[in-house]
C-alpha cells in the first residue's frame, strides 16, 4: 500500500507518494502563493493523479529584502481542506541566515494530522492564509534549495495563471543545489494608526492618523445612518504620499450629523485597489457631557458623564484589536450624572479607544496609556 514520505528541503518541503520505496513520479504536490490585497494565499494542489495521505508535516518559507519591514498577522490554517491542522510560524527565522533578506518560515508542526483526507489531482487546496502590514511594496519569495537528488523541485515556466499566482512544482529536473523563488510582488496598505469621531456643536469631526503612505491615493469617507448596514460616500481626502513611518494626521468635518452615525474609511491606492477601515460609531445625545482625564494617563482614567434622563451608562476602554482592557457600567438613580475611574496600572502603554454608551448610543474618544 501507499505511505507518506516527507523530504526536507533547505528551504521548502514538499510531499512525494512513495510505494514500497520506490517513487511514483507522477505524483506529487505544488505550490502557489498570491494575494489579496495584503492578505498572502498559500496553497497547494496535487500533480500527476489524486492523492490520499495523512500529512506528517509541512513548511513553507518566505523571504523579503531586509529594506522592507513587515508585521505578519497570526496565520490561519484552512482546517476544512487540512483536519486537525494547526499554523505556526518562526518570524524571523533566523537558522537559515540569508545575507539582506528575512526569512518568515510557516510550518504545521508534526504529529498532529490524524485525520486522512483525499486531494484531487488539478484541484488547489488552501493551507493558510496572512495579513501584512507594513511598507510600501513587497518582494515576497517562497524559496527552495535542490540538495537532496534525485529528488528536484523545479519553477514551471508560467509566469502566472488565472488567480495571479505562480506555479511552483514539487518535482522536476533543476540543477542540483539551485536556489530558486516562487516571486510575488505585493503592495501593502497604509497603516491606519488611529480612527476616532467626536461629537462637536454643529458637525461631527472625524481624526484619523497613517503611515507608510506608498502608492495610497486618497482617502473616501463613507457614512451610514441605518445601523451601519449600507454606507455612502460623504467627502474625500487627499493623503500626503508620505513613504516613511512618519505619522500623518487628517481630520473631516460632517455637517450633517444625527443622532446615531456609523463611519468608516475607504483607503483607495493608485491603482484602484481599496481596503477599509474599522467602522466606528458617534451618538449626539444634545445634553450629554463627557470628559476623560488625565489624558495621556498612567495610572487611572477618570470618565465623567453630565447627561439628562439617561437609564444606563457604561464605559470601555479597547486596545487596537478591539480587546476591552477595562469596562465599568452604571444605572441611574437620583443623579444626572454618573463618574467612573477606570484602573489602567497594568495597560501597556499606547492608544486606546474609550467608547461611551447612553441608553444604546455610543460615541468614542481616544485614549493614550503612557507610563
Amino acid at each position: 500500500m501507499y505511505r507518506v514520505i516527507l523530504f526536507r528541503y533547505f528551504w521548502l518541503t514538499t510531499f512525494l507518494i512513495l510505494a514500497e520505496g520506490t517513487a511514483l513520479r507522477a505524483q506529487f504536490f505544488q505550490a502557489t502563493m498570491s494575494n489579496q490585497g495584503a492578505t498572502l494565499i498559500v496553497k497547494v494542489k496535487p500533480n500527476g493523479g489524486n492523492i490520499t495521505t495523512t500529512f506528517a508535516n509541512m513548511e513553507f518559507f518566505i523571504r523579503y529584502p531586509n529594506t522592507s519591514t513587515i508585521i505578519w498577522s497570526a496565520p490561519t490554517v484552512n482546517t476544512t481542506n487540512f483536519p486537525n491542522a494547526v499554523i505556526q510560524k518562526n518570524d524571523p527565522y533566523t537558522t537559515i541566515p540569508d545575507a539582506g533578506y528575512t526569512i518568515v518560515r510557516f510550518f504545521l508542526p508534526p504529529g498532529i494530522f490524524t485525520t486522512s483526507k483525499a486531494y484531487t489531482s488539478g484541484t488547489e487546496y488552501e493551507v493558510f492564509r496572512t495579513n501584512m502590514t507594513g511598507t510600501g511594496t513587497l518582494n515576497l519569495e517562497m524559496m527552495h534549495r535542490d540538495d537532496f537528488t534525485p529528488y528536484y523541485l523545479a519553477l514551471d515556466s508560467e509566469t502566472a495563471d488565472m488567480t495571479g499566482s505562480v506555479k511552483f512544482y514539487g518535482m522536476g529536473a533543476s540543477p542540483a543545489g539551485a536556489i530558486q523563488s516562487l516571486p510575488l510582488s505585493v503592495v501593502v496598505p497604509l497603516d491606519l494608526l488611529d480612527f476616532t469621531a467626536q461629537a462637536e456643536a454643529k458637525v461631527n469631526k472625524l481624526n484619523w492618523e497613517t503611515a507608510n503612505e506608498v502608492n495610497t491615493s486618497h482617502f473616501s469617507i463613507e457614512k451610514s445612518v441605518s445601523n451601519g448596514d449600507k454606507f455612502v460616500p460623504i467627502g474625500e481626502v487627499k493623503t500626503n504620499g508620505f513613504a516613511s513611518s512618519t505619522p500623518q494626521y487628517y481630520t473631516f468635518a460632517d455637517a450633517q450629523p444625527s443622532n446615531l452615525d456609523y463611519y468608516r474609511l475607504k483607503m483607495v491606492d493608485k491603482d484602484g485597489q481599496f481596503t477599509y477601515s474599522k467602522i466606528i460609531t458617534l451618538a449626539r445625545k444634545s445634553d450629554a457631557k463627557i470628559n476623560y482625564f488625565p489624558n495621556p494617563a498612567s495610572h487611572i482614567v477618570n470618565v465623567q458623564i453630565e447627561v439628562k434622563n439617561y437609564k444606563t451608562v457604561k464605559v470601555e476602554l479597547l486596545d487596537i484589536s478591539g480587546k476591552i482592557v477595562a469596562t465599568q457600567s452604571k444605572t441611574r438613580d437620583k443623579s444626572d450624572s454618573a463618574s467612573f475611574v477606570l484602573d489602567v496600572e497594568h495597560v501597556p502603554n499606547g492608544i486606546y479607544t474609550a467608547a461611551v454608551t447612553i441608553d444604546g448610543q455610543q460615541s468614542v474618544h481616544k485614549i493614550t496609556i503612557a507610563k
